[in-house]
């Protein structure tokens, strides 16, 4: 169906990171026995979400369009939250996971792939488990904390060439980005000496108030929330209202700001196209 074609994948939004996991051609997932069968020819890729709102919630549905994988299982650590609501009750033949360990430890034989979209300072250990088990990997950016968890996951994939791994940049696979490379490629832009990126739209952080002395006191968990595990690598903080969710991003025991945040998607169009073809990366091909 044209509709589904490589090409048309390119051209909307969001589905081009998509593409990189669905497109590779006889998906196998393997468990830690290597006893789990590969899918048949044409069915549908059996995935698992690991943050299943806000932004999680978008991934699914740009997954979900393709037509060519179905949700098996969910997994988020606040699942009573109204957003984790929504999904869950769009896909109730799931299993429903709080702590990604569970999933991996209790139902690796049952999904084939993980698309993950949780805090940054999490992306290293799920995305580390999930290639230990033998799942093709989708995360969204960045892929981790720091430069050397970066290098540790690209060896891990370089040693499984089998799984497609791959990291996801909000927009960078729409037009622009590909047009900038055209006028790059044309000559049309050159001999640049300066650019300026800005950022001018509100996020959650900026009404905080900017001489603050210390982190927030302790708030009570949601219902259901498993804080423990939403921390994973970070600091500990006691729970609070400005730390999730997305909040997170403010602080930087956390997260990086709006650099962190945005920087991602605006300082990089040119480096990115021009060099790669495309800034959509897959973190085991490089």
């Amino acid at each position: 169906m044209e509709s589904l074609s490589r090409r048309n994948f390119l051209k909307t939004a969001g589905l081009g990171t998509a593409g990189a996991i669905l497109g590779v051609q006889h998906l196998s997932a393997r468990g830690l026995d290597g006893s789990s069968p590969a899918p048949a020819k044409g069915a549908k890729v059996r995935l698992a979400a690991i943050g299943i709102a806000n932004r999680g919630a978008q991934i699914i549905e740009e997954f979900e369009r393709t037509g060519l994988c179905e949700f098996v299982a969910l997994c988020d650590v606040d699942p009573e939250s109204a957003e984790s609501r929504k999904t869950i009750a769009k896909y109730p033949k799931a299993k429903l996971f709080k702590d990604f360990r569970k999933l991996f430890d209790e139902y690796a034989d049952h999904f084939d792939a993980v698309c993950v979209a949780i805090p940054d300072f999490a992306h290293f250990p799920v995305a580390m488990l999930a290639l230990h088990c033998g799942k093709h990997v989708y995360v969204e950016k960045p892929m981790a904390r720091t430069f050397h968890e970066c290098e540790l996951l690209m060896a891990a994939a370089r040693k499984h060439p089998e799984l497609a791994t791959q990291v996801g940049n909000q927009g960078h696979s729409e037009a622009n980005y590909f047009q900038f490379k055209a006028w790059k490629d044309a000559g049309i832009i050159k001999d640049v000496y300066k650019i300026v990126a800005h950022h001018n739209d509100w996020r959650r952080w900026h009404p905080y108030d900017v001489n603050i002395k210390k982190f927030p006191d302790a708030e009570p968990l949601p219902p259901g929330m498993d804080w423990d595990t939403w921390l994973t690598t970070a600091q500990w903080h006691d729970y609070n209202g400005k730390y999730h969710p997305g909040n997170w991003r403010g602080w930087f025991d956390f997260g990086m700001g709006a650099i962190g945040d945005w920087a991602a998607h605006i300082i990089d169009t040119g480096a990115g196209p021009a060099v790669r073809g495309g800034a959509a990366e897959a973190y085991g091909r490089q």
